[in-house]
């Protein structure tokens, strides 16, 4: 027998001994990990932490061309087509084929600002081209189609006060928006058997960031407004109203007609 075992008796443990029960007892005594008290600090601990950001889905790259695509496209199945108005190619090749019967004429250039005496005459040819000469290829085109579905159609032209009462400085837009007007007149009259009904709006300015740098200057503002009945500025709502109205059954019977929507201006 060892002189440790004899110390404390034949049949005491030895104190070093890891199975016998005076050694364990301590750790009994703790708390085991799955412990309800471990369970109750754990839950405790997650209850103090501030609430997880939410995160963000990283959107797949598209490339620019899809993403045009898709946000060109409506639910009620319009969907933006883009070409050049200077080219009869573009414009042929981006109507032809579909079933159309509502079409607005918008595309526009204003050019400069310039009397007769000192306009640029390359910059007359450009707005004449894309304001008169464009809307009408567009018609060409779009009226055919129409006449092809056999159901009629309604074509809005978007001309300008500028053609109906003389305005400073706007000898090649005025121009050119009266040629636009002459456009919808004898369009109304030839397309008028097949059921196609061709109007023109002529609304003042839309103050927008586009017309801001020439008409919301001092000196042509005040004056233009104070000769205005209605002394305002027209609004994108004002203009889209009366072609919406003239593009729908409502306006069955009109056809022909220039419509001013310039607070009264044109009627000095």
């Amino acid at each position: 027998m060892s002189p440790a075992r004899a110390a404390v008796g034949e049949d005491a443990p030895h104190p070093r001994d890891p199975f016998t029960v005076e050694q364990r007892a301590p750790h009994d005594r703790l708390p085991r990990p799955h412990h309800p008290r471990h369970r109750r600090r754990r839950r405790d601990r997650r209850r103090d932490r501030p609430a997880p950001r939410p995160r963000r889905r990283a959107r797949p790259r598209r490339r620019p061309h899809r993403r045009l695509r898709r946000r060109d496209r409506r639910r009620d199945g319009r969907r933006a087509v883009v070409f050049d108005l200077e080219s009869e190619d573009e414009i042929r090749s981006a109507i032809e084929g579909r079933d159309l019967y509502g079409v607005v004429n918008c595309g526009g250039w204003g050019g400069e600002i310039a009397t007769p005496m000192d306009t640029d005459i390359a910059v007359f040819d450009k707005v004449m081209s894309i304001n008169a000469r464009g809307s009408l290829l567009v018609t060409k085109y779009a009226s055919r189609e129409m006449v092809r579905r056999g159901a009629g159609g309604a074509i809005v032209n978007v001309s300008s006060q500028a053609s109906l009462v003389a305005l400073s400085g706007h000898i090649s837009y005025g121009s050119s928006k009266a040629a636009l007007d002459n456009i919808t007149r004898v369009s109304a009259l030839e397309l008028g058997g097949y059921g196609i009904r061709v109007n023109s709006v002529n609304p003042t300015v839309v103050m927008t960031p586009m017309s801001a740098w020439y008409w919301g200057r001092p000196e042509i503002e005040g004056p233009f407004l104070e000769a205005m009945p209605l002394h305002k500025w027209a609004t994108e709502d004002d203009i889209a109203g009366p072609i919406a109205f003239l593009l729908s059954d409502d306006a069955g019977m009109i056809s022909g007609v220039s419509l001013a929507i310039d607070g009264g201006y044109s009627s000095r």
